[in-house]
């Protein structure tokens, strides 16, 4: 992500940013409920359904026609089999956050970090060139205004996943780490 930040690219660290915080959600919540890693097994398999329904029902012949019936059917019953096994749900990302207890990081900078991965106004806004308060322009180009903000979510995001691998590893070398780190980034301030 800070690569991608420095060559000006912010939409695209924004969106490697979202997917680290994705990955310290989960890691966070495996860490603390030993049944998260299956439910996101069931996670796997329920969207292994949900694809091949996708296929199974799309208007498109040369797609449909792609996967034979039999195939679909196996891989759906072996799917809902593996769930049933499982005896767990899947969990999305807000819950993955919850348990992690990272519902704030989850509210604050996950959230803020979708409009780089959908396609919504919002994203849109920040490519609009403005002068005088009116749209003059569309500007597809390195971006280094959002530098700051998205390397502050980042840095956030790599401390808090520190703090929960020196939890979970009862390391008590990395905790005065953690500690100046966040001191560090306090006193950087917000650039957003």
């Amino acid at each position: 992500a800070m690569i991608l930040l420095h060559l000006g690219m912010a939409q695209q660290g924004e969106a490697l940013a979202r997917v680290a915080l994705e990955a310290m959600f989960a890691l966070g919540a495996i860490s603390k409920d030993n049944d998260v890693a299956k439910s996101l097994v069931a996670g796997y398999h329920d969207s292994r359904i949900k694809r091949i329904n996708r296929v199974l029902h799309s208007t498109s012949e040369p797609l449909k026609g792609a996967l034979s019936d039999k195939l679909a059917r196996d891989v759906i019953a072996e799917s809902r089999a593996a769930i049933k096994e499982l005896e767990v749900a899947s969990r999305n990302v807000e819950q993955l956050a919850r348990t992690a207890g990272l519902h704030d990081l989850y509210v604050v900078l996950y959230s803020s970090l979708s409009d780089a991965v959908h396609s919504t106004v919002q994203d849109m806004e920040n490519h609009i060139v403005h002068h005088n308060g009116e749209a003059t322009g569309f500007r597809n180009e390195p971006d280094f205004e959002r530098l700051g903000s998205v390397a502050t979510i980042v840095a956030q995001t790599v401390i808090a996943a520190l703090a929960i691998t020196a939890h979970d590893t009862s390391s008590d070398a990395v905790a005065p780490f953690i500690e100046d780190a966040r001191k560090q980034l306090h006193e950087l301030g917000d650039f957003s």
